[in-house]
């Protein structure tokens, strides 16, 4: 696969990258005029190019064939998720992507220890454009800002058949959930360290969310969403 480069700009037969995405393919990559690269809008397009010129601030390129349209190879996976401390949430968002996870929404419950600004979400933005460009994903992966917990039942674009992560018990063993019914579009709900509280874990069920364990250890907040993201996409390959 060719390197990939984020484009921001409208499509057209002539094309120019700038800033951090010109600097990693001429100081980083040391690219070269001549070089053909793929070119991707974070919105479902992509294309390949030829190198034209590079200066200190820019690079132009031109378009080898017309822009081709994919669609993502999942059904929508939307991750409500209680960000954990330091560099996991990073590392989170990069697997998720990989994944194809259509959106992550960070929540506010009871137990959350962090709550991420604006400037560390944007840091966010960044890492989920550069795992995009890694694994060849062509649709960016939403972020959302902070959401209290509770505002979560009130948003319009949750999907109907939704899940959260249950500290395995006696009466929660690992899922095997029908495969057929993981082909539907899908809300994940993953607690802090601590797991929901009782009152959460009330709210959840009364809202028709079902209790998901897919370890019979208790897991950090980044592993059980990346392995019960993994467990959903799984499901609906097989």
């Amino acid at each position: 696969m060719s390197d990939r480069f984020y484009i921001e700009a409208h499509w057209a037969e002539t094309v120019t990258l700038a800033g951090s995405e010109a600097q990693h393919l001429a100081k980083v990559l040391r690219k070269k005029i001549g070089d053909v690269v793929e070119l991707f809008d974070g919105r479902g397009q992509r294309a390949q190019a030829t190198i034209e010129a590079i200066s200190k601030r820019d690079v132009r390129l031109k378009l080898i064939n017309e822009p081709t349209s994919t669609q993502p190879l999942i059904p929508n996976i939307t991750l409500a998720v209680a960000p954990p401390k330091g560099d996991r949430f990073r590392w989170l968002i990069e697997k998720a992507t990989e994944l194809g996870v259509h959106k992550v929404i960070p929540i506010r419950t009871e137990r959350s220890v962090v709550r991420p600004g604006e400037t560390k979400l944007e840091k966010l933005r960044q890492t989920m454009i550069a795992a995009c460009k890694q694994c060849g994903r062509d649709q960016f992966m939403e972020i959302d800002s902070v959401t209290e917990f509770g505002s979560l039942r009130d948003r319009a674009d949750i999907p109907a058949r939704k899940y959260f992560g249950a500290i395995p018990t006696p009466d929660i063993e690992c899922s095997n959930h029908n495969s057929s019914e993981s082909r539907q579009d899908a809300l994940i709900c993953i607690g802090p360290e601590g797991g929901f509280c009782s009152q959460e874990v009330e709210e959840l069920l009364e809202w028709g969310a079902i209790p998901l364990s897919v370890s019979p250890h208790v897991l950090r907040v980044e592993t059980a969403a990346i392995a019960t993201v993994a467990h959903q996409v799984g499901n609906w390959s097989n």
